[in-house]
C-alpha cells in the first residue's frame, strides 16, 4: 500500500523494505491460502511501482522470487537488518544471580511463547530458581496469545508477564540471556538489542533468526517449534555461570562489526545511488 500510496503522491523514487513475511503471505489452510493469493497479488503490485527492494536475509528474498512478486527492473539488496544504534543500546554488565531469560516480543504463538512457557517449565523441574521474563504487548494476530493463557503460566510460576514499555533495555539489563523462538522474521530486533547489550542469545535456525548468532559463541540456535531442545540450551547456561557474560561479550562485539546502524544505513544510501536517476 505504501509503494501504491507513493506513486499516487508522485515520489519519484520508491523503495521498500521487507522486514519479514507474515502469516498473510504464507497461508496455511483454506482460510489463509485465499488470504495469501490476495496478499501476494497485492505485494506483486506495488514492488512492481518499485525502482528497489530491500530485503533482510535470503530466505525472504527466495520466497518472492520463488512466487514471482518482484519485476525484472527491480534492484535487490540484501541488508544486515535494520542496524542497531550501538550507543543507545549500549553494552551493560551482567545482572547479579539468579540467572534470568527474558523473551520480548509480541504476543502471538508465530514468536515461539508456547515453546518458551514449556522449556521455562522444564527448566524449572531442575532449576526452579530460575527466571524466565516475557516483555511485550498483547496483539489483534490470528495467532495471538490470550491473557488468561498468561495469566495461567504465572500462576503456574514459570513465566513472569512484565507487560510492555517504550524503553526495553531496562529489563534486558537485568537478564543474563535473550531467548527467541520465532518460527520466522526479517531480522529480530529485540535480538539485536540484546546482544548490543552484551547478552547471550538462545534463537531459532528459522529464516531471519539464524543469521544474528555465531553457534557456540554468541549463543545458540534450536530448531523450531522444539521446547525440548529450547530447555537444553537454556540449562547450559544453568551449568555453567560463566557461559553467558562470555557469549554475551562476543555478541557485543558480533553486532559491533555486522549490525552498526551506521554501516547499515550507508549500505542503503549506497545501492539507492546505483539506481539510474537515483544519485
Amino acid at each position: 500500500y505504501g509503494s501504491m500510496a507513493a506513486t499516487r503522491a508522485g515520489v519519484p523514487y520508491r523503495f521498500a523494505m521487507i522486514t519479514g513475511l507474515g502469516y498473510s503471505l504464507q497461508g496455511h489452510g483454506l482460510r489463509m491460502g485465499l488470504l495469501a493469493k490476495v496478499s501476494r497479488m497485492l505485494y506483486r503490485r506495488g514492488m512492481a511501482l518499485n525502482q528497489g527492494v530491500f530485503f533482510q536475509n535470503s530466505d525472504d528474498l527466495a520466497f518472492f522470487e520463488r512466487h514471482r512478486l518482484l519485476p525484472p527492473n527491480c534492484s535487490v539488496t540484501l541488508i544486515n537488518g535494520s542496524g542497531i544504534d550501538l550507543e543507545y543500546f549500549a553494552m551493560v554488565p551482567q545482572p547479579q544471580s539468579p540467572l534470568t531469560f527474558i523473551m520480548v516480543a509480541r504476543l502471538v504463538r508465530d514468536k515461539g511463547l508456547i515453546e518458551y512457557a514449556e522449556a521455562a517449565r522444564l527448566l524449572k523441574k531442575y532449576h526452579p530458581e530460575a527466571r524466565c521474563l516475557l516483555l511485550g504487548p498483547f496483539d489483534s494476530n490470528p495467532t495471538a496469545i490470550s491473557p488468561d493463557l498468561i495469566a495461567s503460566w504465572q500462576s503456574e510460576g514459570i513465566l513472569e508477564y512484565l507487560g510492555e514499555t517504550r524503553d526495553v533495555r531496562p529489563f534486558l539489563a537485568k537478564a543474563h540471556v535473550v531467548v527467541l523462538p520465532s518460527y520466522g522474521e526479517g531480522t529480530p530486533h529485540s535480538v539485536l538489542e540484546g546482544m548490543a547489550m552484551g547478552r547471550a542469545v538462545i534463537t531459532t535456525f528459522a529464516p531471519g533468526c539464524k543469521e544474528t548468532v555465531v553457534p557456540e559463541r554468541t549463543g545458540f540456535l534450536i530448531p523450531i517449534k522444539d521446547a525440548a531442545a529450547l530447555a537444553e540450551a537454556m540449562m547450559r547456561f544453568a551449568e555453567d555461570s560463566s557461559l553467558a557474560a562470555r557469549m554475551g561479550a562476543e555478541g557485543r562485539s558480533y553486532a559491533e562489526t555486522r549490525y552498526d546502524v551506521h554501516a547499515v544505513n550507508h549500505e542503503i544510501l549506497r545501492a539507492m545511488s546505483l539506481v539510474p536517476d537515483c544519485g
